[in-house]
């Protein structure tokens, strides 16, 4: 891992950013083994409102030794220019399977790609893989914790989403231009209504930010 000579400003926007999310809602189901998972499209999606922001961003360019392995670097930013640069993350496309080897190759990078934001970032998801692979075949008590689970976010979801809305209420000179300038840079209308189409993590942002604005308002500040 090679990083800038300082991270004064990117550790912090980091631990900022892990604090505000949480893990992904699974977006894709493996039929044959009735599982769920994460697609790479799905945790970029979760994580990219996150990483904005605080002014994060997080690249992965391919990357090939110039023989037989292939895969990408990551590498994590932040706006001053402050960086970690991690190890590369290759395989030998020699162990890849008969076939269309670009097409084989290019899912075993999504797959990679997918576990490595979701290390760098601590979130964690499913028990299958990205591409219809194996995994245990959840039993009848799994998928009762799994809807138990599901209702508490959804309960842990709206109970931020009436905290925003009273602290609105009581105070839209503050609370408004903050809730209109997130809405707006996630693509979303700017009213109440847009709310309910916030993910569980990007609810929690706004929370944060609107606290954070209310403590420094309380403080004289």
């Amino acid at each position: 891992m090679i990083t800038s000579e300082s991270l004064d400003k990117l550790a912090p926007a980091l631990v900022q950013a892990q604090a505000d999310l949480e893990n992904p809602t699974k977006n894709k189901k493996n039929k044959f083994f009735d599982t769920n998972y994460v697609t790479l499209e799905g945790v970029i999606e979760h994580i990219r409102p996150i990483l904005a922001e605080n002014d994060l961003a997080i690249t992965m360019p391919l990357y090939s030794d110039g023989e037989l392995s292939i895969g990408f670097q990551a590498m994590l930013v932040h706006k001053s220019g402050q960086y970690i640069q991690f190890a590369p993350v290759t395989f030998n496309v020699q162990e890849l399977k008969k076939g269309n080897l670009y097409q084989s190759a290019g899912m075993v990078i999504s797959y990679m790609r997918r576990y490595c934001l979701e290390s760098v970032f601590n979130i964690a998801e499913s028990d299958s893989d990205p591409d219809g692979g194996p995994g245990p075949k959840p039993q009848n008590k799994q998928n009762k914790v799994n809807n138990s689970q599901s209702r508490a976010n959804s309960g842990v979801k709206q109970d931020r989403i009436n905290w925003i809305t009273q602290i609105y209420n009581s105070n839209p000179a503050i609370a408004g231009p903050i809730i209109d300038n997130f809405l707006d840079l996630n693509n979303y209308k700017k009213d109440l209504e847009s709310l309910k189409k916030l993910q569980p993590n990007q609810l929690k942002a706004l929370r944060n930010k609107l606290e954070n604005k209310m403590k420094n308002k309380g403080g004289g500040s």
